[in-house]
């Protein structure tokens, strides 16, 4: 009798293709965010995701609404070209609805861009908050949401505002 013990042909192509699949996980950095289009409703969430020490800072220019990300201050060589289609107008998180402006920001070509937007996030995960008006809507960026709150119409900010003293109220 032959009784030869061991592996058959199509067991040994299974294994290998377990393999292939296995290693292809741990060498290749499938980084799927990197292919998400950007927008104002995702933008807290693609900032956390970047590595950085200390802040990292979105800055988009009037020229052209190219937004510039910096890590810990130095600008990267990505860039975010879908933020904004328009001029965003940036108001300060309150209802009394006053205008921001930034401070320029100096690119490598040594010129320097109007900033019409900037948006800050630190190592503790705490981020600028504001209200942007853009395509007739108001976006709320609060520090609490990942995602910002869309209103139709600065009289419903009012509302907005006194909903959440209401509830810091009930909370004590």
């Amino acid at each position: 009798m032959n009784n030869v013990k061991g592996f058959t042909l199509f067991e040994l192509l299974i294994s290998i293709v377990l393999v292939g699949i296995l290693y292809s996980f741990t060498v290749y950095n499938f980084d799927l965010s990197n292919n998400i289009k950007v927008n104002i409703s995702n933008l807290k969430k693609k900032l956390l995701t970047l590595e950085y020490e200390n802040n990292v800072t979105i800055k988009c220019v009037e020229k052209d609404y190219s937004c510039f990300i910096l890590l810990d201050g130095v600008i990267q060589k990505e860039k975010l070209d879908s933020l904004f289609q328009t001029k965003p107008i940036v108001y300060a998180y309150n209802d009394l609805f006053e205008k921001l402006t930034f401070e320029p920001l100096e690119l490598e070509t040594l010129e320097w861009h109007n900033v019409v937007f900037e948006y800050t996030c630190n190592s503790n995960r705490k981020c600028t908050e504001s209200i942007i008006s853009m395509n007739d809507k108001l976006y709320i960026l609060n520090d609490l949401k990942i995602k910002p709150t869309i209103i139709k119409n600065k009289e419903d900010v009012v509302d907005y505002f006194q909903d959440k003293i209401y509830e810091v109220r009930d909370a004590f």
